[in-house]
């Protein structure tokens, strides 16, 4: 694994944001510029579950085995700085979304789990359907990124929000560079409401 320079390590960005936001996108790109991701677990659940029965008991059933298999393959990262494609507090936004409420077993394992180092959450791209989305169409999409964001916020972070780029590279550069140097590069971002866009 290739660490790009002056990025500590130890610790571990989510990049998130609701449906079709470009995230698959900007992890790949970080994983072909050498960095340690961590791609999104609930692609993988949902793909192997196929076809999914979308009533009470399945959709909670589904929730849990994407929780617990997220915290599984985060404690496998070992202290490698990482970027996750959806962090353990999506899954509490995608349980209260489809559920309507989040569960005691999640709240009481996320009180044992490491805080993460930083929150990106990526400003929403036209909706498309893509074989494995459970989600009806933009506008459900755009209740589950506002869930997103209300959750980490719950949960004490400051997201930093990250605007829709003429391309995927910029997004990468402006996260990478953030991670480089935080708030003190203004130099070379502007930073209103936390909202980072090239100056």
């Amino acid at each position: 694994i290739v660490y790009t320079s002056k990025i500590s390590l130890n610790l571990k960005y989510v990049i998130t944001g609701g449906p079709c936001s470009g995230k698959s996108t900007l992890i790949r790109e970080l994983k072909n510029r050498g960095h340690c991701v961590l791609e999104e677990v609930a692609r993988e659940v949902i793909s192997m579950r196929k076809p999914i029965l979308l009533d009470h008991k399945e959709k909670s059933s589904l929730q849990k085995q994407i929780f617990y298999k997220q915290i599984e393959r985060e404690n496998k990262l070992n202290g490698q700085t990482a970027l996750l494609d959806r962090g353990v507090i999506d899954c509490f936004a995608y349980q209260n979304h489809f559920l309507g409420y989040v569960s005691d077993e999640f709240k009481e394992r996320l009180r044992s789990f490491p805080r993460y180092s930083g929150i990106f959450v990526l400003d929403r791209l036209p909706f498309e359907h893509d074989g494995l989305r459970i989600e009806k169409g933009g506008e459900e999409a755009q209740k589950i990124h506002n869930e997103i964001i209300r959750q980490y916020k719950f949960q004490g972070y400051n997201p930093i929000f990250v605007l829709v780029k003429d391309n995927a590279f910029e997004r990468v550069d402006l996260i990478i560079d953030y991670m480089k140097g935080g708030e003190k590069m203004t130099k070379y971002f502007v930073f209103k409401e936390r909202k980072i866009f090239a100056a």
